[in-house]
């Protein structure tokens, strides 16, 4: 289960005062740098549109793994959604593995087995993250800047994410509170696959 806070937009500038706050930094364990390349995929049937799923290939330093979201809960901040992942050369394989999973839901096996998997947007980015570790709090810190890409239509991505590892959320979300009042930020609930769908494509606004 994928449990998280997104902040966007957040420019370069703001997310280095953020990473290097007295408040954070003392608890951030080392940063590391990866590069992701990402292209989304639904189902000519509209299946996983309908059960607001998303249907993932990313290259992560060069290894491919494949994801599947569905969105559970949306809060006024924390979004919480399934994650399954597992490594895959090509989405027809790995829609396959993931969808033998026994997490995976019922409504989604047969598309994952049998669906037309059509790819419909993307993404390329760097992500920097480290740990934080206070008081039996663990999450992951990370910042992402790159682009959003749907045919012909681009949008950036410049987004501070807080994802949760263990221990008591409601501290998370307090500081995600008190960084989005100390800088001016604001929660977005909504992920890169749902922003690169929103793009308007040059094509689509000619039909």
């Amino acid at each position: 289960m994928e449990r998280e806070i997104k902040l966007s937009p957040v420019m370069a500038k703001t997310a280095s005062e953020i990473f290097a706050a007295p408040d954070i930094a003392p608890f951030l364990g080392p940063l590391e740098r990866t590069d992701m390349e990402t292209v989304y995929f639904t189902d000519s049937q509209g299946v996983l549109e309908g059960l607001k799923a998303a249907l993932r290939l990313r290259r992560e330093n060069g290894v491919s793994v494949c994801c599947f979201k569905m969105e559970k809960a949306v809060g006024r901040a924390l979004s919480e959604r399934l994650e399954l992942s597992c490594e895959a050369p090509d989405i027809k394989s790995g829609a396959h593995d993931l969808a033998l999973m026994p997490e995976m839901p019922e409504s989604a096996k047969n598309t994952l087995l049998n669906g037309e998997l059509l790819p419909v947007c993307s993404c390329v980015f760097t992500r920097t993250h480290g740990v934080f570790e206070k008081d039996g709090l663990s999450f992951v810190l990370s910042y992402d800047t790159g682009e959003l890409s749907k045919g012909k239509a681009k949008g950036s991505i410049c987004e501070l994410e807080l994802e949760h590892v263990s221990g008591d959320i409601s501290l998370m979300e307090k500081l995600a509170d008190d960084i989005c009042a100390k800088y001016g930020l604001s929660p977005c609930s909504l992920s890169k696959y749902q922003r690169a769908m929103a793009l308007m494509d040059t094509d689509e606004k000619a039909l």
